[in-house]
């Protein structure tokens, strides 16, 4: 699992990726190409790194151990900032109101985004 699952493609972004078995000599590939690893938790669940430049679109992500390797095929999606523009503006979310268990479908109702944009939500505690 990775958070956040995008970012933009000149690099530089935290992520954080979740599995087993991560030790300091795992690396991680992001299209092939290694990411810098910030931090690994002690007890091998999380790793922290950056992402490297690439083009935008999805990539697999990587990672490998001397005795192991597992892939992520399109785990990482990379946005070109062209892709942004400045007069983007969210004009509705719909519904307004909802369960305060969540879990149900919502359409976000936008202006100046670029076709190849997708909009991506995580699940938080509203305050």
């Amino acid at each position: 699992h990775l958070e956040p699952p995008a970012g933009f493609a000149d690099g530089g972004e935290t992520v954080t990726i979740r599995g087993v078995g991560f030790t300091s000599g795992t690396t991680f590939l992001f299209g092939g190409v290694e990411a810098p690893v910030t931090e690994i938790s002690n007890d091998g669940i999380q790793a922290i790194v950056t992402t490297p430049p690439a083009t935008a679109g999805f990539v697999d992500v990587t990672a490998s151990s001397d005795s192991e390797q597992a892939t992520l095929a399109d785990g990482f999606y990379y946005i070109d900032a062209e892709d942004i523009k400045a007069d983007t503006q969210i004009l509705a979310v719909l519904p307004g109101t909802g369960p305060t268990s969540g879990k149900i479908p919502i359409s976000i109702v936008a202006s100046g985004l670029s076709p190849r944009v997708s909009i991506m939500g995580a699940a938080t505690d509203a305050a």
